[in-house]
């Protein structure tokens, strides 16, 4: 069986083909495009129509590439950006009624779930551990307990971030240390202490802020998923890498080797969050997963075709 899924993310769409033979799952393609669709979503409550038509061309296409790999099941979720724009329904009905598919705008919840199925799925998650998902609109921490699972999203992202605290191609210091300063803020007043003070054993950490951070460490080139993934990151050297990305104008950043162009205005919110998680959690390393939301996404659609073969 081949399936497909699509998610629909602040900053980026992204898709995952995948073949399921003897219970053996086999990634046969994936890929991505920016396409921002949560653009001033956080200061406006609505998407604007460019990055809408963006991003239903690159649906649209990840849509009929999936067709063309034969796909019989197609599961599609958004995220941050479409939960909070008032707009948000408006834009996944026309999508659905245009490429014939069907579209979920999932909760917080949800998508936390999705992100420790698909990290947990290839990543040995033993002791108390904490798994974190720093998206462009949201971040999901899930906190694994003993056998006990304690999920949150919050409304803290790095394209939220970079929109309300840095400004033109060379931010001042002044405005970083403002946004430093938020994020701790709001971390500590959003995450039960109870939590954030318990000694974990491991810190995992998906999503493009993350993945991307390790591209850079590594000097990749060209994205290498067997490379990322796995791949330890520790706080010493994100802050080498941090400290180095904000005295950078924007051209400069966005020739730095294993950063996408496209992601270079908001890298430097996406790891001022992370120190701030790993400082909360007392953690000098994190653990980097390149198998988030989107994999769990295909782990569960594969469950739900074995229960109900006959619903596609």
């Amino acid at each position: 069986m081949i399936i497909s899924a699509i998610d629909i993310g602040t900053n980026s769409i992204r898709y995952m083909i995948a073949r399921r033979t003897r219970g053996r799952i086999t990634i046969l393609e994936q890929g991505g495009k920016i396409t921002r669709i949560g653009k001033n979503v956080d200061k406006t409550g609505g998407i604007r129509p460019a990055p809408a038509e963006q991003s239903l061309r690159a649906l649209a296409s990840f849509v009929r590439r999936s067709k063309q790999m034969k796909a019989s099941r197609i599961a599609i979720v958004a995220t941050s950006a479409l939960r909070d724009a008032a707009n948000g329904a408006a834009f996944i009905g026309s999508a659905e009624k245009k490429l014939g598919v069907t579209i979920s705008i999932i909760d917080g919840d949800t998508e936390a779930r999705l992100a420790f199925r698909g990290v947990s799925h290839s990543l040995k998650v033993r002791g108390d551990t904490t798994v974190i998902d720093i998206g462009g609109g949201s971040t999901e921490f899930i906190w694994k307990r003993g056998n006990r699972l304690i999920t949150q999203s919050l409304d803290i992202g790095a394209v939220r971030l970079t929109e309300r605290f840095l400004r033109g191609d060379l931010p001042a210091i002044g405005d970083y240390k403002r946004m430093d300063a938020h994020i701790a803020s709001f971390l500590k007043k959003n995450i039960p202490a109870a939590l954030h003070r318990k000694t974990i054993c491991r810190l995992l950490g998906a999503g493009g802020t993350i993945t991307t951070i390790a591209a850079v460490k590594l000097m990749l080139p060209a994205y290498s998923h067997e490379r990322v993934h796995g791949t330890v990151l520790h706080k010493k050297e994100i802050g080498h890498i941090l400290n180095l990305l904000v005295c950078m104008p924007l051209a400069e950043r966005k020739k730095v080797i294993g950063l996408k162009p496209e992601r270079a205005d908001i890298i430097a919110a996406g790891t001022y969050l992370l120190i701030n998680i790993m400082d909360l959690c007392r953690i000098d390393a994190v653990t980097v997963s390149d198998r988030g939301v989107l994999y769990g996404l295909i782990l569960q659609t594969f469950a739900s075709a074995e229960k109900n073969p006959c619903n596609k």
